[in-house]
Formats: C-alpha cells, structure tokens, sequence
C-alpha cells in the first residue's frame, strides 16, 4: 500500500513537463487523492503519511484552481514538482524507518490467551495456554498502551496499535493439562508490561502462565536523571533507594493476585502450580524480581534480559539464574581502567552480574551469555519495530538479524524455564544449536 500510494503521485510528478489537456491534469491530481482515501479506509490514519496528507491537501487546491483554468508559472510549477519530491522522499523514509510490521507466530502447541486484571494500583496482563473459541475477539497489539518506551514517544508506535495478534480475549484456560507453571515477568525502568509481548506469547503457547506487571508510578515520577547515569555508583544507589522497594512490593501484590485467582477464580481456578515459581526480567526488571525472589522461597529460576544487579541480590539468589547480554557496550573480557560513560556504566553492570552469579554458581546453575549483534532494546519487541541501525539505533538495537536475535533468546529462555520448573533438560541442547549467536561470559576462573 505504501509504495502504491508514493507511485500514484507520479503522474502528477510528470505533468509539468508533459503538454496534456486540462482533464488529464486533474486526472493526475484525484487518483493519488482516492488511492490516499482508500488506505485511510483501509489502515486509518498514520503519522508517517504526514507528508503525503500535507501533499494531497495540496494537489487538491490546484485542483480546485486548475479546473478554473488558472495558469500556473513555470517557475511555481518547478517549485511544486520539487516540493512534491522532497515530500514523498520523506514520507518513504517515515514508513520504511517504522514500517507496519508483521506480528511473530507463537511457535508452541498451545493457542495464547490473554486477559487483564487487577490488584489495588497494580495491573497484571496474563498470559497463558488457551482454549480455542471462535466467538471471542483477538488482543490488539499495545492495547491502551501510552508511556515512552526507552525515550521513544508513544506516537512512534502508535501506528501498530491497531494490529491484532493471535491471542484470544479472556479464553478458558487449555485443557491438556490440569495445571501450567507460572512465570512471572518484570518490564524496563522507564517501560511498560507489553514491551515483550512477543516473547511473553512465545512463553504462554509453549505451555507457562506469564503474569506481566505493569508498574502504576513511571520512571520520570522518582526524579532521577541521565545526568545521574554518568556517576554509574550514585546511579545504582538512587535505584536501590527509591526505585526497587516499590517494584518489589509490586511483584509481592502481583503473585497475591494469582494466588487468589488461583483459588475462587471462575477461569483460572487450580489452573497454576504455585509451588515453584519462575522470573524474567528485562533490564531494570531482572534486578526486580531477583530482589523479590530473596524473600520468596518458591522462586525456583531467573533469566535475566540484559539486567543489572542493583539491590541485595547483588550477593546471590536461590534460583537457578540464565543472565542474558548485549554485545553492544559489553565486553567479553572486563574493562580494567574505564575512561567513557560508556565503558564505566558496561564496566559496573559487568562486576555487578559477576558478583551475583559468582555467589549463586556456589548452590544453583548459573549462566552468562552474550548475544552477538545486540543492543539493549534487543531483547525486547522493539528490535522488530524499525529497521534502522544507524547513530545511537545501532548502539541500542545492535546490528545483528532481529529474527535470529529473537529465535535465539526464546530458546533459551524457554529451555532454560522447562528445564528448571518442568525436570525437562534441553538448555544445553539450545546452547549447541545456538552456539554462533553466543558468546561465553566466564565469571568465576574455570
């Protein structure tokens, strides 16, 4: 539809150098104007089209003029052509930087269902094995969502809001077995509970409970500045002080929702094993929910997407604990005398995650990997948002394939759950296959 829309201005591109009839100019000038009205039908209105509705507001005052038989110098008809290049280019541009992309497949044998709920200020999203029904209506990808998202306006992604993913609307829950394991996931600092809705899909069709929490104060709300972030010490502090507590308590009210869901709920009633409980976490949320997992003896297992250790946890958890990395500011081999914020901040998060699995390897399986070609918003939906991998993108995205980014870290995080809250090995099996999209952290000497 793009490229129909940006070729149908052709004619109108050409008609200042062609000798035609008035009736054919103002063919030129309706069709881009009808194909433009027909994809508003079709998609709704989306903000990289902006210079293409500025055009056709444009083209269609000529209209009006034109069928006045004004005649126009050749100077503003040169003017106009130049003009309407110049838009188009950058309406091209708008739409292949953030293009309407196609949702990822869920890969597992289970239909996903999804379903909102709440306990005081705190919204879960759940995710889980569904029931197939035909009468009930699809999620629409970042329902409702409009926070930032690492920094990006909530109109940058506005444009996917309208697209429907395969989950299904508060379904029964699957009936293949009397029971699913439970993951519990926690979001970036300054984020929301859908920043990974296509891995948290991926998780639900492959046989878990995911309960996603949306935390009720933003980011900007604590008062803690970039500013702060060059100071990686002051950075963490702030955190720890102001930050963790309250996340944690919201992972506390979050599993008492389940647990009550679990018990009187009409849908999800005796539908999770709460015995054993898993966590994942996307960069200030592995530092969440390891907190959470010191005072919660059911946590059985970690995975850390691309988190650091700011709270006690810092000293080792009693789980078994998958830590997940960029490549893009983080060095396989620690940095020894760090001059940029860049190097002191990998340099910190690096004796951080040292530190926590060093002192979890004494009781639990601990990992570290490296995905090659990552940035930090790599492990999460927006690796799939943009294409672009220049200037400071190519830091935060990384430059590697984002299918083969996703494929990988699904893997693993999906063995990894399964083979510490189901007994099924099958991580080192993910391990091998992925091998060339992996590097090894050592953090204890071998």
């Amino acid at each position: 539809m793009t490229i129909l829309i940006l070729c149908s201005f052709l004619p109108f591109l050409l008609s200042p150098w062609i000798k035609v009839g008035k009736r054919w100019q103002s063919y030129t000038l309706t069709f881009p104007i009808g194909i433009l009205l027909v994809q508003i039908l079709a998609m709704g209105i989306r903000w990289q089209f902006a210079p293409v509705y500025t055009l056709a507001f444009s083209t269609l005052i000529i209209f009006l003029l034109t069928t006045r038989k004004v005649l126009f110098p050749r100077w503003l008809r040169v003017t106009g052509w130049i003009s309407t290049a110049l838009l188009l280019g950058l309406a091209f541009l708008l739409n292949w930087s953030f293009p309407d992309i196609r949702l990822p497949t869920p890969t597992g044998p289970y239909p996903v269902g999804t379903t909102l709920v709440r306990i005081e200020d705190v919204e879960i999203r759940l995710w889980y094995p569904a029931s197939v029904s035909l009468n009930l209506l699809h999620y629409t990808y970042l329902g409702g969502v409009n926070r930032s998202f690492l920094g990006m306006p909530a109109l940058l992604y506005s444009h996917l809001q309208t697209k429907t993913t395969p989950a299904l609307m508060n379904p029964a829950v699957a009936t293949a077995q009397s029971s699913y394991p439970v993951i519990v996931y926690g979001h970036g600092a300054d984020s929301f509970a859908e920043d990974n809705t296509f891995r948290l899909m991926e998780l639900a069709s492959q046989g878990f409970v995911v309960a996603a929490i949306e935390h009720p104060i933003p980011f900007k709300d604590y008062g803690i500045t970039a500013a702060m972030a060059q100071d990686p010490a002051l950075f963490s502090e702030q955190l720890v002080t102001h930050v963790l507590p309250n996340r944690v308590r919201d992972v506390r009210l979050a599993i008492q929702k389940i647990e009550a869901l679990n018990t009187d709920d009409a849908t999800f009633q005796g539908k999770f094993r709460l015995g054993d409980l898993g966590f994942l976490g996307y960069s200030f949320g592995g530092s969440v929910v390891s907190e959470y997992c010191l005072v919660d003896e059911r946590c059985r297992v970690i995975v850390n997407l691309d988190g650091s250790s700011f709270g006690d946890a810092r000293n080792g958890v009693n789980a078994a604990f998958l830590q997940l990395s960029q490549s893009a500011i983080v060095p396989i081999d620690p940095i020894r005398n760090p001059q940029t914020i860049t190097e002191k901040a990998g340099a910190y998060y690096q004796q951080e995650v040292h530190d926590l699995l060093t002192a979890t390897h004494q009781t639990h399986a601990a990992h570290w990997r490296q995905v090659k070609g990552t940035g930090h918003a790599a492990f999460t939906d927006l690796v799939f948002w943009t294409p672009v991998r220049v200037g400071p993108l190519a830091m935060i995205l990384g430059d590697g394939n984002p299918n083969h980014i996703a494929h990988t870290i699904n893997a693993l995080t999906v063995s990894f759950f399964r083979e510490h809250l189901l007994a099924e090995p099958g991580f080192e099996q993910a391990l091998a296959t992925h091998h060339n999209q992996l590097e090894t952290i050592h953090f204890e000497s071998p």
